[in-house]
């Protein structure tokens, strides 16, 4: 593939048009100059410009970057887009045009919490006398739009239990805007009138199914199409992102497709991005050649590589280095700037939580599990608004039978009899959707129904009355007692107590009574998109990443220490440790671990190399 360095990019009208962008070159200023350039210089109709970004924040950003008068973006409010939004806004925009088609009306619904879209498609397998787990491989294939055809049965029925409920899931948005799209050719002519030029961002992480959107929204005008992204920013394979759309870009739209790069960094310093690329270089072989990238700042940065005797001791030295480098900013009048914690996942937390808590660092932690308890309880109120709606009937059932109150046995079970006395017992709640979907009764209906005839549903049947009962009587005590018996949004008072925290205690806030800094704990993959002056890296053992042998998937683990890596401008701590708890790496044995290959590779002349003894217990 041949690449043109532009920093212009965003003027070039040799489309189609892959924009190579690199971290910190500027991605999202050649975006929204590229809408200032159509509108202002070309005389484009803001009404022929779709911009796609990623995450809805993104959205955000962009609409704020173009609207701030003043800014270098700016432009004014008649030459603004209207469609500035994420793929799945996009896509389920072009529903409503004819969601008929689809037998939804126009107010439905769409699912997006993945506990519940799994609930359905165990359903949906149970009904086809499949099982769970197969059920979870279906819902695999949906999300990363990887369909084989293997799982079709159960897909179909899912399909039914959603519409039944007038309701898509989150996929539907892209998969019935293509079929939609497909099949409507005024329509699709109306969307290729407002897609003539057609930008969209992190190009990298798109999935089958929204490269076919994208495909199609472009057909009658491909020379519109300017697209930015950066093969070694894939990180998003279990959602069915690939390099490949990068990598294959001049192949899927012709001789005319122009492939041009910006080159300059504007966040990390020199030895930060090299060290970086040294490990995508050797181990994804396939990723594109982009030159040498150049630097605004001649400082060459700091990257250190810490061999540690524990995560112990590893959390102290974390700690050590924020404190002074806090101390220094102090007495020079400076502002330290920002610490990111990088973490495999959310096992590694509680040690560095801890120690950096206890020498007084506020510390913000979010995941995926923040507030589960209430949002359990947020969907239970959605039941008891409208018990006659069945996507929170049937996950409010879920809930009671996972808290363990009718008798069948948990999820957990490692014994083969107890996982199929399980499923049996799930299957007789899966088939009252048969009702749902041929009658069009609710399912809490088609449960009254069965509880005449069925233990197991006169049993669920009897927790749920008993928890509307009580909170039309607005018997709260009671209320609340049956909360936590058949509900269980929190397995302990303490987890309990800490949801209430989080609740009440804003994770923006970086600064309290008792201390004046600040450090913030991510995932590898959250981290994306974000910057800090000071970034620490953990988990870096051989025994955690890479993991597996096979090449495309040691590629993408390169690229996401990649991507962690040049979340840093000025500082980049990276550790490993020759023991660690069990609890974080779920190994028998934790000790005499080794550094990860891909620290073997980082240029000797650009890092720091210290190794740190065993050191005596902290004392404050």
């Amino acid at each position: 593939m041949k690449v043109q360095i532009d920093p212009e990019a965003y003027k070039s009208e040799l489309g189609p048009i892959l924009l190579l962008a690199g971290p910190g070159t500027g991605k999202t200023y050649q975006l929204a100059k590229r809408i200032q350039y159509l509108t202002s210089e070309k005389g484009i109709s803001p009404d022929e410009i779709t911009v796609i970004t990623f995450t809805s924040e993104a959205a955000t950003g962009m609409k704020q970057k173009i609207e701030e008068v003043g800014s270098p973006e700016y432009i004014e409010s008649e030459k603004r887009p209207g469609r500035i939004s994420t793929m799945h806004s996009l896509g389920q925009s072009i529903l409503l045009n004819q969601p008929d088609a689809f037998g939804l009306d126009d107010k439905f619904q769409v699912v997006e919490d993945h506990a519940i879209r799994q609930t359905l498609m165990n359903d949906a397998a149970l009904i086809c006398n499949l099982t769970i787990n197969e059920a979870i491989l279906a819902l695999k294939e949906r999300i990363t739009a990887k369909i084989t055809g293997t799982f079709d049965g159960i897909a179909n029925k899912y399909e039914q239990i959603l519409r039944s409920c007038n309701s898509i899931d989150y996929d539907d948005q892209i998969y019935l805007a293509c079929k939609l799209l497909k099949g409507n050719k005024d329509l699709k002519k109306k969307y290729a009138t407002k897609t003539k030029y057609l930008l969209v961002d992190e190009y990298q992480d798109i999935n089958p199914a929204q490269f076919d959107l994208i495909k199609i929204l472009c057909s009658e005008y491909p020379a519109g199409l300017f697209v930015v992204g950066d093969d070694d920013q894939n990180i998003y394979g279990f959602r069915g992102g690939s390099p490949d759309y990068i990598r294959g870009f001049q192949n899927d739209f012709g001789d005319k497709a122009t492939v041009l790069s910006m080159n300059v960094s504007r966040r990390c310093l020199v030895d930060i991005l090299d060290s970086a690329i040294s490990i995508v270089d050797k181990f994804d072989k396939k990723r594109l050649d982009k030159g040498g990238y150049k630097y605004l700042k001649t400082e060459k940065g700091l990257v250190v590589k810490h061999d540690c005797p524990s995560d112990d001791r590893e959390a102290e030295i974390i700690s050590t280095i924020i404190r002074e480098k806090v101390n220094t900013a102090t007495h020079a009048g400076a502002d330290a700037g920002t610490f990111f914690i990088l973490v495999p996942n959310r096992f590694y937390v509680e040690k560095i939580k801890n120690t950096l808590n206890h020498w007084g660092i506020s510390v913000d932690f979010k995941t995926t599990s923040d507030l589960a308890g209430f949002r359990k309880i947020q969907f239970l109120k959605k039941w008891l608004d409208n018990t006659q709606s069945n996507i929170p009937t049937r996950y409010v059932i879920e809930l009671i039978i996972n808290s363990g109150v009718v008798d069948l046995p948990s999820q957990k079970s490692r014994l083969k009899e107890k996982l199929d006395q399980r499923e049996n017992g799930l299957k007789r709640v899966a088939v009252l959707w048969n009702s749902v979907i041929r009658d069009g009764v609710s399912l809490l209906n088609a449960l009254t129904v069965a509880s005449k005839t069925d233990p197991l549903c006169l049993k669920i049947l009897k927790k749920l009355d008993e928890l509307n009962l009580f909170y039309l009587k607005r018997d709260i005590p009671t209320f609340l007692m049956k909360l936590s018996l058949y509900i269980k949004p929190w397995g302990s008072t303490a987890a309990f107590f800490e949801e209430v925290e989080k609740l009440l205690f804003s994770n923006n806030k970086v600064r309290n009574n008792n201390n004046n800094y600040f450090a913030r704990i991510l995932t590898f993959q959250s981290a994306k998109g974000l910057e800090a002056e000071t970034v620490f890296i953990v988990g870096l053992e051989a025994e955690n990443i890479p993991k597996g042998n096979d090449e495309r998937d040691i590629a993408e683990q390169a690229r996401l220490l990649f991507v962690a890596m040049t979340r840093a401008k000025e500082e980049l701590h990276l550790f490993y440790c020759r023991k660690r708890t069990g609890s974080a790496t779920f190994r028998p044995v934790s000790h005499n671990l080794n550094a990860s290959p891909f620290l073997s590779v980082l240029p000797k002349e650009k890092i720091e190399e210290q190794y740190h003894p065993p050191k005596s217990k902290l004392k404050k």
